[in-house]
């Protein structure tokens, strides 16, 4: 019995199946062992199953980078901390309209408008990292002057002022942005509104008529609020270019002058265009 034990598990291919060793055991009961049969796997690698812990390791891994890759593109740009600071700037076309005299006489014009400048910066926060598509910022811009010049400054009077003036504004606003998601990484739609401070500063010179000039030179603070739309792209390395056309509600402007001859407005607008660049820290 030891000697058909001893040469049935003779010359054994591991692991051996129940069939294998009975199988064994027969033939070395027989005086005959049979070479355990050869499993597809390992004569033949090229027919062999998948290796399973692979086949694990890429579903795992492709997961993973599903999982943490961003869901919108603004969220691809906030990967770091979610700050960020934006330099600004681009053309503007300013209004002055409805311009009144303290004592009612009837100006010969009431308007002025001009093509402009506007520049400035954004200090903000992208919340699309807590999974909402807003931005939130502290707005500051700086327009170039809008000049209101009229010799005669009154209609209907042979005798008349003069006047020669400019109006500057700079306004500080908190400003919200909106992201629409456009299932592409490249760019994002947007709507944007802001409430905030204005600040209007009117400086020149006012003639009485056959008088001695007078200096302007007066500063009206104001509330002022903006609304607007744009795009922006994604240029990579935490870059961002924002493009928007806004519409901004200025405030009010007082010239300064005496009640006869003073000037006012409550009407000042502006229609701009923006480009910015953002960088997200």
């Amino acid at each position: 019995m030891q000697n058909i034990a001893s040469r049935a598990f003779t010359n054994i291919t591991w692991p051996l199946t129940d069939r294998d060793i009975s199988v064994r055991l027969k033939s070395a009961s027989s005086g005959m062992v049979r070479p355990s049969p050869t499993r597809p796997s390992e004569s033949h690698p090229m027919t062999s199953r998948p290796n399973t812990r692979h086949v694990c390791f890429l579903t795992i891994l492709a997961a993973g980078l599903i999982a943490a890759a961003p869901a919108s593109a603004e969220e691809q740009s906030a990967s770091g901390s979610g700050f960020y600071f934006a330099g600004k700037g681009g053309p503007t076309l300013a209004f002055a309209t409805d311009i009144e005299n303290g004592a009612g006489h009837a100006l010969k014009d009431d308007s002025a408008t001009n093509m402009i400048g506007a520049f400035g910066m954004g200090l903000g926060y992208t919340w699309a990292r807590e999974g909402l598509p807003l931005r939130t910022e502290i707005e500051f811009m700086n327009r170039t002057e809008v000049s209101y010049n009229q010799s005669p400054l009154f209609a209907g009077s042979a005798a008349n002022d003069a006047v020669g003036s400019d109006l500057q504004n700079v306004t500080a606003m908190a400003k919200g942005y909106y992201h629409f998601d456009s299932g592409d990484r490249i760019w994002s739609p947007f709507i944007s509104g802001g409430l905030g401070l204005s600040r209007n500063a009117v400086s020149g010179q006012h003639t009485p008529a056959g008088g001695t000039p007078l200096d302007v030179d007066k500063v009206t603070y104001d509330l002022a609020w903006t609304a607007g739309a744009g795009v922006s792209l994604y240029l990579g390395n935490h870059i961002v270019n924002d493009i928007e056309i806004s519409v901004v509600d200025l405030g009010s402007a007082d010239w300064g002058l005496p009640s006869a001859t003073n000037l006012h407005t409550d009407s000042l607008m502006a229609a701009q265009i923006t480009f910015a660049l953002r960088y997200n820290f």
